[in-house]
């Protein structure tokens, strides 16, 4: 599997600082001349505190018009991803799409073509099997993904400045394995996610609004994913990173060694739902879950001490 997760937040923005890159705006501005002060902020808040330079390492900006034709991919101002500078751009209204820390999850398609309308971005990464084989529907573990889109007017003549909020749209779910008794094996293990999403319509009008931020919805929950997993101490513990969650759309966990299933398939749908966390609820999807493997077979799911829910419900173990 890739180490790119494991990669510090310098690195991958050293990774794809390709992908920042400048865009010819001559035919939207009438001689290069067109105001100061015209800025778009990016922010991305939690519980009144920005938590931007946090969270984001890279950025892409991309323009759209009024009517969703796409114009070009912008700069950050001066190397601060929080920044862009619109005062190169004539007067009228716009649209502006950011979307970060992108390294190698998916490709971004339709926007160059058709617009705003069929803005995808589309899951491509898959796992790697060992004798380099691949599996068109099994997906590697993902990037920690932020969206955001703000409509802009710009007036001649006048200082505009406009804040675009970040929205978190992946989902991290920490899974923890341990055994009431040994387990069987030394290596080899995979975790398994079956009925995730595949792709994203970057695109505000068909957006989910919590609080302060917007989320466009995810579609496609037949594709799944897996992640190898090494046993430390008797125990397995990793993250797995997707695109986000809805409530009715909650996957499907199972353990494998290599290929041979470990687990009875375990539903979170019901865990979820059971313990009232509701994925379409939560700005913030991060979740943990703690699968004993009993002396028998079967399976015990508890919850996980540490996750930032912000849908948390009371709850205790499910069989």
């Amino acid at each position: 599997m890739t180490l790119r997760h494991l990669l510090p937040a310098i690195l991958m923005a050293a990774l794809t600082a390709p992908l920042i890159a400048s865009c010819d705006l001559e035919d939207v501005c009438d001689g290069g001349d067109c105001g100061d002060g015209n800025y778009m902020l990016y922010r991305y808040t939690l519980d009144n505190t920005d938590y931007f330079d946090t969270y984001i390492s890279t950025m892409s900006y991309f323009l759209f018009d009024y009517d969703g034709t796409y114009l070009g991919e912008m700069e950050c101002l001066d190397g601060d991803l929080s920044m862009v500078d619109l005062s190169d751009l004539s007067p009228g209204s716009y649209k502006l799409v950011a979307l970060a820390n992108l390294v190698d999850y998916g490709v971004l398609e339709g926007h160059t073509t058709t617009g705003l309308d069929d803005f995808l971005l589309r899951v491509t990464d898959l796992y790697e099997f060992e004798d380099s084989t691949t599996r068109s529907n099994l997906f590697a573990t993902g990037d920690r993904l932020y969206w955001g889109q703000k409509d802009f007017t710009i007036v001649s003549g006048e200082s505009n400045t406009y804040i675009t909020q970040m929205a978190n749209i992946y989902c991290r779910l920490t899974v923890r394995v341990e055994w009431e008794n040994l387990p069987a094996y030394e290596d080899g293990y995979v975790y398994e996610l079956e009925g995730i999403g595949s792709w994203v319509e970057q695109n505000l009008n068909h957006a989910d609004t919590i609080k302060v931020q917007h989320f466009p919805k995810v579609h496609d929950f037949t594709a799944s994913m897996r992640e190898e997993v090494p046993l430390r101490r008797f125990a397995l513990q990793t993250s797995l990173y997707t695109l986000r969650y809805t409530t009715r759309n909650i996957p499907t966990f199972r353990l494998l060694h290599e290929d041979e299933t470990v687990t009875p398939d375990v539903s979170l749908y019901e865990v979820f739902i059971t313990w009232g966390w509701y994925p379409s609820n939560a700005q913030v999807q991060d979740y943990e879950v703690l699968i004993t493997i009993n002396a028998d077979g079967s399976v015990t799911v508890s919850q996980g001490l540490d996750s930032y829910i912000s849908d948390w419900a009371d709850g205790g173990t499910f069989s």
